[in-house]
């Protein structure tokens, strides 16, 4: 790892993220890998517009082992305490994925919040987790460590087939579907660092994104799919933002400030929103045409965020930030267009958010009852109903349209 990484305030950002998600969820729930929670999405930063280096990308072709297996879901009714049994119907429908580890290790849980009727999606005695939806609502992803390394795996929710796309003896997780379905990104430390892959869910040929002596993480694809941003350490840095063009091949560094941690792309593709600590920990929005940059938030508390999600209609971004002055979690939204900052505002803790297919809600976990449950929240009402009620941890991790 880079001598940078080695500072004081990169150990200890590291560090509170880790042991937040270990209390939330205990160890079962995260790989030894998985240092920081999902929901850490990678964001951009820079000042300058990109100066493209023209690094082709090393692509080796490789046919993942898949094995197809038949799960058994549970469906049981969820009960809601709150003071609604339904999630405002401003959200749109859809359905909420989530982790838990109410059966004493991570497993996958599907949530219809409009009815509050609840399905186990997956049931064994290893750690499921990060499960994200395909855009139709078809299927999830996730990753699991059932045979020994974290590996990822596909369910239809409407057969009940699961398909394992991966099979090697290195942890490969943080996955994200191409806009078409059609791919899956995701880290893998096959080669003994970080890389980004890509996978052919078709052919079943595996791509190799980045290649280099330095931590390549956290992959978000462009909406149309032709390009992947991703975090790396390759500069010395803690983190900067990189992006890859997977047709030329050619890579670029968009970001120069060693210091991002959270990133999210705009639903339109032309803007990169992160959230970096070069001067102070805030929050950035990159315009990729033109290379400018604005400021969009202005703290006045110490904060770390580590989550930060576009809502589908790209008008707020969503986020959670650690604030060392109250020493707890605080999740957040903010209108791009206003700068305009709603804050969940309670005395305890709360992280994770995502948002609604119709970007009127998030779902969030929080611990005001004392263990953490998922609570649903209308942005503009600001009508609240918790959607779990258990002694363990759930955490939201995608809302399918």
């Amino acid at each position: 790892m880079p001598a940078a990484a080695e500072n004081y305030k990169g150990r200890a950002r590291i560090i509170g993220v880790a042991a937040a998600a270990f209390t939330m969820f205990s160890a079962a729930c995260f790989s030894p890998s998985d240092s920081n929670p999902r929901e850490t999405t990678p964001l951009a930063s820079a000042g300058a517009a990109p100066s493209t280096t023209g690094l082709p990308a090393t692509t080796t072709e490789t046919t993942s082992t898949t094995a197809a297996t038949t799960t058994t879901a549970a469906v049981t009714s969820t009960t809601v305490a709150s003071t609604t049994t339904a999630a405002p119907s401003a959200c749109g429908g859809g359905r909420l994925a989530y982790l838990s580890a109410r059966d004493g290790d991570g497993e996958i849980y599907i949530l219809d919040p409009v009815t509050g009727t609840e399905e186990q999606a997956t049931d064994n005695n290893y750690s499921d987790g990060g499960a994200v939806w395909l855009a139709n609502g078809a299927r999830i992803a996730y990753s699991s460590k059932r045979d020994g390394a974290r590996e990822i795996y596909i369910l239809d929710l409407d057969t009940g087939v699961e398909q394992q796309a991966t099979n090697n003896s290195h942890d490969e997780y943080w996955t994200v579907w191409s806009p078409d379905g059609s791919r899956i990104a995701y880290q893998s430390s096959h080669d003994g660092d970080l890389e980004v892959y890509v996978l052919e869910l078709e052919t079943g040929i595996e791509r190799q994104v980045t290649n280099n002596l330095y931590y390549d993480w956290a992959p978000v694809w462009s909406p149309d799919g032709s390009r992947i941003a991703y975090l790396s350490q390759r500069d010395g840095s803690l983190h900067d933002i990189f992006i890859m063009d997977l047709e030329t091949g050619s890579e670029w560094q968009l970001t120069d400030d060693d210091s991002v941690w959270a990133m999210d792309w705009s639903p339109d593709g032309g803007r990169i929103a992160h959230a970096s600590d070069a001067a102070g920990f805030e929050i950035f929005i990159l315009d990729l045409e033109t290379g400018a940059e604005r400021q969009v938030t202005y703290n006045s508390d110490s904060e770390d965020i580590v989550s930060l999600h576009w809502s589908p209609d790209g008008r707020r971004l969503a986020y959670s930030s650690y604030v060392w002055e109250h020493d707890g979690w605080k999740t957040y939204v903010i209108d791009v267009d206003t700068d305009l900052v709603q804050v969940i505002d309670n005395t305890n803790d709360d992280i994770g958010p995502v948002w609604s297919p119709d970007s009127g809600c998030i779902a969030y976990s929080s611990n005001r009852d004392g263990d953490w449950d998922i609570y649903i929240l209308d942005l503009d009402t600001g009508v609240e109903v918790q959607a779990t009620d258990n002694t363990y941890g759930d955490l939201p991790t995608d809302w399918s349209v």
